[in-house]
């Protein structure tokens, strides 16, 4: 039988119900080239090239199992980290099996990475957000009090005593953000405007807490918010509708869990009626339809 022949029937063989495995062993045992070579009307013809590419890309490996890594134990990784031996591909290897660590060897590498670079600090920030761990709480502590990184802040707002946030709100405040802040202590402690990035936050603070509203107050706060965003808008900045002016939203959802129904058909009514405006990046237009302040 003929080369020819040997390959028309391997791809007869393809063009009906074959087995994966003996196919390719079949198609492995011709030359390559001559099956380039081939009529393409012979049935079965784009299967056996598809695996003549398939071989001819993994060298013929395409049965060989993956490979499984063996790491090695994580106090060799942390000591050639230290020593600066391939710093970088141990600073990957120790991130990626930070999760499945003992409490011993994630509290070592933990604390390498708070006294190693910026780097290594703000991703252990990072990861401790999502995988908090009170053992390191006080470390967090001194190293927001001596370098104020929003991603610490972050922490402290989050998992800290109501004690140390009353204590260092300014702090936490101008590195992050005043109503993560606020939000975690009691509801009947004052709330200082001052600090508020604006009206959305202040709205945004009192949805956290609980506290009400009336229906007066939040048209006062939703309108002057408006009208700042719109005043400030830049006429290259497009905005389909209101509800796409910076922090709108955030007030959209405050309002939602205030229970302010009736503002929330105010704001609806408001954003129908200036669509037009908004479209034609008329916002100052918009202005003048606004309610009046209250």
């Amino acid at each position: 039988m003929t080369t020819a022949e040997q390959i028309r029937k391997v791809c007869n063989y393809a063009s009906g119900d074959y087995d994966n495995r003996l196919l390719i062993a079949m198609v492995n045992t011709l030359p390559f080239q001559e099956i380039h070579d081939t009529s393409l009307n012979v049935n079965g013809i784009y299967t056996v090239l598809d695996i003549v590419h398939y071989l001819e890309s993994h060298d013929g490996d395409y049965d060989k199992p993956a490979t499984t890594p063996l790491y090695r134990p994580v106090s060799r990784v942390l000591s050639d980290f230290n020593k600066g031996k391939n710093k970088a591909q141990c600073r990957k290897e120790l991130r990626e099996r930070m999760p499945y660590m003992t409490a011993m060897e994630k509290k070592r590498v933990i604390y390498t990475f708070f006294d190693g670079s910026k780097i290594d600090r703000i991703w252990t920030f990072k990861h401790l957000f999502k995988y908090w761990d009170d053992r390191f709480l006080k470390a967090v502590e001194s190293l927001f009090e001596m370098y104020r990184e929003p991603e610490a802040a972050k922490i402290i707002c989050r998992y800290d005593t109501v004690e140390y946030i009353r204590k260092h709100i300014n702090e936490l405040s101008t590195s992050y953000l005043y109503v993560e802040a606020r939000r975690h202590l009691p509801a009947d402690e004052p709330i200082d405007r001052s600090m508020c990035k604006g009206n959305w936050e202040y709205m945004m603070l009192l949805a956290y807490l609980g506290l009400p509203i009336s229906k007066e107050e939040a048209m006062k706060e939703l309108g002057d918010q408006i009208r700042q965003e719109i005043t400030s808008a830049q006429y290259y900045d497009f905005y389909p509708s209101v509800l796409y002016l910076p922090h709108v939203r955030q007030m959209v959802w405050a309002l939602g869990r205030l229970k302010r129904l009736d503002v929330l058909f105010e704001l609806l009514a408001f954003e129908q009626n200036t669509l037009s405006l908004f479209k034609a990046r008329e916002y100052s237009k918009a202005l003048d339809l606004l309610w009046e302040r209250v």
